[in-house]
C-alpha cells in the first residue's frame, strides 16, 4: 500500500516536471529526520531494504545494486554515483519525494 501511494505521488508530480526546477540542489533543504526515514523506506521499497543502508545520525543513505551505487544526502540532496542514468534515477525520486511532502 505504501509503495502503491508513493507511485501515485510521483506520477502526479511527473505531471508537473517545471515545479522540480523550483528545488535548488546546492541550497539546504531540510534537517527534519522524518525526511531522511521516509526517503529510506522509498528507497527500500524501490531498490530492496538489504540494498539500502543509512547512516546511524542520517547523514547519508547509500544505495547500492549490483555494480551501481549511489550516496544521497537527505539535508540537500546530493546525490553521488558512479553511474550516470542511476545518479539520475535516484536523484529524480529523492527531488520527486520531496515535492510531494512539500517540506
Amino acid at each position: 500500500m505504501y509503495a502503491d501511494a508513493v507511485l501515485s505521488v510521483i506520477l502526479q508530480v511527473s505531471s508537473q516536471p517545471k515545479r522540480l526546477g523550483e528545488l535548488s540542489v546546492k541550497q539546504e533543504i531540510t534537517k527534519d529526520i522524518s525526511f531522511a526515514k521516509r526517503l529510506m523506506k522509498l528507497m527500500s521499497d524501490m531498490f530492496r531494504e538489504s540494498n539500502v543502508i543509512c547512516s546511524s545520525n542520517s547523514e547519508k543513505i547509500e544505495v547500492i545494486t549490483e555494480d551501481m551505487k549511489a550516496s544521497i544526502d537527505p539535508n540537500t540532496l546530493v546525490v553521488e554515483s558512479n553511474d550516470e542514468s542511476f545518479h539520475h534515477l535516484v536523484q529524480s525520486a529523492a527531488k520527486r519525494l520531496h515535492t510531494a511532502l512539500k517540506l
